[in-house]
């Protein structure tokens, strides 16, 4: 059963099971409890509609949004062919690098180093700074980690429209 035909029943299932328990409780016994059918969930036991399944990319936001992670892949997968062409640096590689320099080993990116991510962004917040313009707070993920990057007013003002959650975007930048 696919999942837009659970998530269009789930409620009606949840609660045909919680009256089943409640009946239990109260120590009636239903029609098809006297015939020995089991109390278990079964999903041949319900009828699910014929509808068409979500779209890969809405799976995928589910996905993330009830548990923190994707299971059945990564949004950024759909740009897999953009990624080859930009080659960009992993996150998870210049977090550990960063890591690494602040043990006082030598590290291949280290303060100031110009990179190059890809990602997906995941949650934007903006501040206004002093002088009243607005600057962004931007979390990028890709397929190995996440990283905070800080988008200066200049910046934020000329690219605001391209900053939005769950799009893909490609930013150069310095490590700070």
């Amino acid at each position: 059963v696919n999942r837009s035909a659970l998530m269009s029943v789930y409620e009606d299932i949840v609660e045909s099971e919680q009256s089943k328990i409640r009946n239990n409780v109260a120590g009636q016994m239903d029609l098809f409890s006297l015939a020995g059918a089991t109390d278990s969930l079964s999903s041949s036991a319900y009828t699910y509609p014929d509808v068409e399944e979500y779209t890969l990319k809405e799976l995928l936001i589910m996905e993330k949004e009830s548990s923190g992670m994707y299971f059945s892949g990564h949004i950024i997968d759909s740009y897999s062919r953009h990624l080859e062409s930009v080659n960009p640096d992993k996150i998870s590689d210049i977090k550990e690098s960063i890591a690494e320099e602040e043990l006082g080993n030598s590290s291949k990116y280290k303060d100031k180093s110009q990179v190059k991510i890809a990602g997906i962004i995941t949650a934007i917040r903006t501040k206004l700074t002093k002088n009243g313009s607005t600057m962004a707070f931007l979390t990028l993920e890709d397929r190995y980690g996440e990283i905070e990057v800080i988008v200066f007013a200049k910046f934020y003002e000329k690219l605001s429209s391209l900053f939005r959650e769950e799009s893909a975007v490609v930013i150069n930048g310095n490590i700070s």
